[in-house]
């Protein structure tokens, strides 16, 4: 649901705007998308400072009634939130370069 709600969230509402030009909306697309890569890169490092491999139990469970679940919950939603804007930040310029099918397949091809 995160991926489809921030991919939604950054072609339609960012990316496709008809009153700014193209280059204006992928300036501030790509602001939005470094905004969030930097955002999740701190909430993983926070999260994961305190972590060391003597700090853990070997049989260390998280479960839904632990403590620490909602937190890891909502880091994996907003990497998938992260992931579906990166993904589609990075199609929106290839579909832009041109309107031709076939081009657009070679594009799509040197980036996967």
């Amino acid at each position: 649901m995160a991926q489809i709600f921030s991919s939604i969230f950054i072609s339609y509402i960012i990316l496709d705007q008809k009153w700014y030009q193209r280059r204006i909306c992928a300036f501030i697309g790509w602001v939005v998308v470094f905004a969030m890569v930097f955002v999740m890169h701190i909430w993983a490092y926070f999260y994961q400072r305190a972590y060391t491999r003597q700090s853990v139990l070997p049989a260390t469970n998280i479960d839904i009634y632990s403590s620490d679940y909602p937190a890891h919950v909502w880091l994996m939603i907003f990497y998938g939130f992260l992931n579906s804007m990166w993904q589609t930040y990075a199609y929106w310029p290839m579909g832009t370069m041109s309107n031709n099918l076939t081009k657009f397949a070679v594009f799509t091809g040197f980036y996967e």
